[in-house]
């Protein structure tokens, strides 16, 4: 027995009352009314997500690997208007529990720490923000809610910190937290990070003089991250910037999107 049939039952488990549903002759599905039972309308909503040929859309996943909620066809969405309200929360728990079998959907986060979230670990003349970042890495890091990435760009960074204690409390913060990857490049993946940190700073997102921030945007999307963390509000975490930079990667051919946010953002309070 799969997964779907065991959500299946479950969502007909939940079912007071018998009813009927209609065609609303445009999408193929039925709506409420007439002509099939409740469970019957759950079988062709589940059929026509993901079995019905002419969707292009099978279990789990596009063909391009986006969520198949993300590009559900026009006449299809149009259809949930004419779902019975009695009917609404029923189909909404039915559709959330057939994607919980997507893949996608229980990964870990892959987050991509800048330098300035490394930094603020040693930021004593702003202790909010310290105290905020030391809470992100023992109550979110240490558990591995998370995956967490940094590349040589940050390394780069910290080497080039002035203060020789400072910067030897940096690298120890890294090797403090063990499950920190550094992303590993190629040369094919070199030319792709220089490609985008071009376009980032000629386009104007990004100022020349803060190139280190186009180069953590660019990781970011050539490695497919969840979340770009950092505490620099007026280049990273900024969404005004955010839109800019996934406007310009799918015009440049990258469709992945990220959020670029602060550590506040990326908190787990169970």
């Amino acid at each position: 027995m799969s997964f779907d049939d065991v959500s299946l039952k479950i969502v007909c488990g939940f079912m007071t009352k018998p009813g009927k549903v209609q065609s609303d002759g445009r999408s193929g599905l039925q709506k409420p009314g007439f002509g099939l039972t409740q469970g019957d309308y759950l079988k062709r909503l589940h059929g026509y997500l993901y079995q019905n040929p002419a969707s292009r859309y099978r279990h789990g996943r596009q063909p391009d690997g986006k969520s198949p909620l993300s590009a559900m066809p026009l006449n299809w969405l149009k259809s949930i208007k004419n779902i019975h309200k009695g009917y609404l929360k029923l189909y909404t728990l039915y559709v959330i529990m057939i994607f919980r079998t997507n893949d996608n959907f229980m990964k870990k986060l892959k987050v991509y720490l800048d330098t300035s979230v490394i930094n603020f670990l040693e930021a004593d003349d702003a202790p909010e923000y310290k105290k905020a970042t030391e809470n992100f890495f023992e109550n979110v890091v240490v558990p591995e809610k998370i995956e967490v990435y940094i590349s040589n760009v940050v390394i780069d960074e910290i080497n080039d910190t002035n203060n020789e204690n400072t910067k030897n409390k940096l690298h120890e913060n890294i090797k403090k937290y063990p499950n920190i990857k550094t992303l590993l490049t190629n040369d094919e993946d070199i030319d792709k990070i220089a490609f985008l940190v071009e376009n980032y700073i000629t386009n104007g997102i990004i100022p020349n003089k803060k190139a280190a921030d186009a180069f953590h945007i660019a990781y970011s999307t050539i490695f497919q991250m969840d979340v770009l963390l950092s505490w620099n509000f007026k280049h990273l975490a900024n969404i005004n910037k955010e839109q800019k930079i996934l406007r310009l990667n799918k015009i440049l051919g990258y469709n992945h999107s990220f959020r670029m946010a602060n550590p506040l953002e990326v908190y787990f309070d169970e």
